[in-house]
């Protein structure tokens, strides 16, 4: 192992040098058989010897049973009918907001909306909340960190499922300075996090059922296949690489650029092909891209009041064009070790193989960036 692969990988130092011959021969008879996620953990403990063992295992092994799939990718194409509306302010003047409360009526503008903010530091981890206004049936997402291409997302998702898909139903956007503000629908209901406790374990499987199919939905929506971005084409918008310029973060011409990217993040995303991380290739290029939503936790699932039916997904900020497997290990990600990840998200992504590479390069990769 090299120097630099020492520095990349994180952990204790390895172990002193003298041990004897017959130590060694001993050591590497015993891990023999290890599994990969049994090398990763001994990697993680500073046990070197792991590294040449695994690197060994993935040169051998290009295929991976990738979580949730029986989850098919794309098999009825739908495409979008228009093309994005790609300006920076815009109204959808034939939407459902202004046929109810009709056409000359105007959206709050944004200094309405930031009088009426609590808050106006804006972060990724913990973003502005969306502004209120009950008697327009109107919800206000806004600050320097919004983008246009969650509007654009809603739209689209929309457009092309109607009520398959269920999300809030967009009315426009403005750009006003470093500020975007999507005006959108104000959904009723409760979140799932916050209903959790009080629904059966029949409620919790038929919500997981709904959001299954609305995931299946969403496999359906044809792009490019070759290119992971934004809805729009732009740089990916995954809170994860919030540190990372948005130069470096796409779009990407294939998942095998991504897969450098992503493993070279916590070098700012500049991956070097002489000196690539050890476990590159723990990542396999050879996956599909689909539409992700990018942050399926219990709070972005909204109920209706009676906690029968899912009445929208909300939080489309991360959504993207992304490696198949990338939905599943976002949702993992943010899920507490309760029956919403051990019963539950199994029934939304199928069977989940807690050795899949996808799911150990995700956990791998990912922690070094929080």
């Amino acid at each position: 192992m090299t120097s630099s692969q020492t520095t990349q990988l994180a952990g204790p130092k390895h172990q002193a040098e003298g041990d004897t011959i017959d130590a060694v021969d001993l050591l590497a008879d015993s891990q023999r058989s290890r599994t990969i996620p049994q090398l990763l953990v001994d990697l993680d403990r500073g046990d070197w010897s792991a590294l040449d063992e695994l690197q060994k295992i993935l040169a051998e092994t290009k295929e991976d049973t990738i979580n949730g799939n029986d989850i098919p990718v794309d098999p009825d194409s739908v495409f979008l009918d228009a093309e994005l509306p790609t300006e920076k302010t815009f109204i959808f003047t034939d939407s459902t907001f202004f046929q109810r409360n009709g056409p000359h009526t105007a959206l709050p503008d944004p200094t309405e909306v930031r009088e009426k903010s609590t808050r106006r530091d804006d972060s990724p981890w913990r973003p502005i909340p969306p502004v209120m206004f009950p008697a327009l049936g109107l919800a206000v997402k806004w600050g320097s960190r919004i983008s246009i291409a969650e509007g654009q997302c809603l739209w689209a998702i929309r457009r092309a499922f109607r009520e398959r898909v269920k999300v809030p139903e967009v009315y426009g956007w403005v750009t006003d300075g470093n500020d975007v503000f999507i005006y959108m629908e104000l959904v009723e209901g409760v979140s799932l996090h916050d209903h959790w406790d009080l629904l059966t374990d029949q409620d919790k499987t038929n919500i997981s059922q709904q959001l299954r199919t609305m995931i299946l939905e969403l496999r359906k929506l044809k792009h490019d296949p070759t290119v992971i971005s934004a809805i729009d084409g732009g740089p990916i918008r995954e809170y994860m690489f919030s540190n990372i310029s948005p130069d470096r973060r796409g779009p990407f011409t294939s998942v095998a650029a991504f897969h450098d990217f992503f493993s070279a993040a916590t070098r700012g995303g500049q991956y070097n092909p002489d000196d690539p991380h050890p476990l590159r290739s723990l990542l396999l290029d050879n996956c599909h891209i689909t539409f992700t939503h990018g942050d399926l936790h219990r709070q972005n699932i909204i109920l209706s009041p009676d906690g029968s039916q899912i009445n929208a997904i909300i939080d489309w900020e991360q959504a993207g064009w992304m490696p198949n497997y990338w939905e599943l290990c976002k949702a993992l990600y943010s899920a507490p070790s309760d029956s919403w990840r051990n019963v539950y998200l199994p029934i939304v992504f199928g069977a989940i193989d807690r050795e899949s590479r996808a799911l150990l390069a995700f956990e791998w990769f990912s922690r070094t960036l929080v």
